[in-house]
């Protein structure tokens, strides 16, 4: 009976360290199976996150192709529009850009971008200085742009005209600048009450020209030579943005007087 007994708790001891042992691996194969839950839902989220960042920057470049895309469309439907005789809206979109902030002596490129960016493209006064506009070899003001306009130049209507062009036609668009040389001021304000701004050939602070005798395939340069953008008028008044002044009033009369004096130059869009 003793040695029974005995045998009796030996099979009870090895038993319960077999279930102990067991327990335990149960226990471990749990805690694994935690953390290999761990593992795979921080895998999954990975993975999540991954595809959320593509789907973000497809939906971002999505939005700039559309962008681009709103762009072209809307100025070529203004575009259609104004080569059929409609008005248009060109003007209530011109921002008052100041020359000294971004091309010190550009004033003709800061008009020219401020008239771009009324006709609904997104240009900087910069890229048109920088990706369009023609330098030649320095010795013209009319074909080619003298100069630099971040320190000391400036260009006549046919090089801005030439600018103005070349950025159009990159992007695809139909319109097109031209020159209004030597035309009446009605002229020019008849483009204008169709919602069509003029850039027009002045000086700067509306002061008297200083002429030079310099002239190049008809044009004469002048020291003082600016541009602005002409964009509303009365019988007594125009309204100009100014790339010194901002907006600004002038008075008709001494604007055309001016206008006149310089050589009667201006550009604006063929339609």
């Amino acid at each position: 009976m003793q040695r029974r007994s005995t045998a009796g708790i030996i099979v009870a001891v090895v038993v319960v360290i077999a279930l102990v042992a067991a327990g335990g691996f149960f226990v471990f194969r749990s805690a694994k199976s935690e953390a290999a839950k761990d593992v795979e839902l921080k895998y999954v989220e990975s993975v999540n996150a991954s595809s959320s960042l593509s789907n973000t920057t497809s939906t971002s470049n999505n939005e700039a192709a559309n962008a681009n895309s709103n762009e072209n469309a809307n100025s070529n439907e203004n575009a259609n529009a104004a080569a059929s005789g409609t008005k248009v809206d060109y003007i209530s979109g011109i921002p008052e850009i100041n020359q000294y902030s971004v091309l010190p002596a550009g004033c003709e490129i800061v008009s020219l971008a401020a008239v771009l960016q009324g006709a609904g493209f997104n240009v900087t006064p910069g890229e048109l200085a920088d990706d369009y506009l023609d330098y030649g070899d320095g010795d013209s003001f009319v074909a080619t742009y003298s100069g630099s306009p971040y320190d000391n130049g400036g260009g006549l209507t046919p090089v801005t005209v030439k600018c103005g062009n070349a950025y159009l036609e990159a992007k695809g668009s139909p319109l097109r600048f031209k020159e209004l040389k030597d035309e009446s001021f009605e002229t020019l304000t008849s483009y204008i009450s169709r919602g069509i701004p003029v850039m027009v050939w002045t000086t700067m602070y509306m002061d008297e020209p200083m002429l030079t005798n310099i002239v190049e395939d008809g044009y004469e340069w002048y020291d003082n030579e600016h541009c602005v953008v002409v964009y509303d008028f009365d019988d007594s008044t125009v309204w100009v943005m100014d790339p010194i002044d901002g907006y600004v009033e002038r008075d008709r009369a001494e604007f055309e007087r001016i206008y006149r004096e310089c050589g009667s130059m201006a550009m604006t869009f063929d339609l």
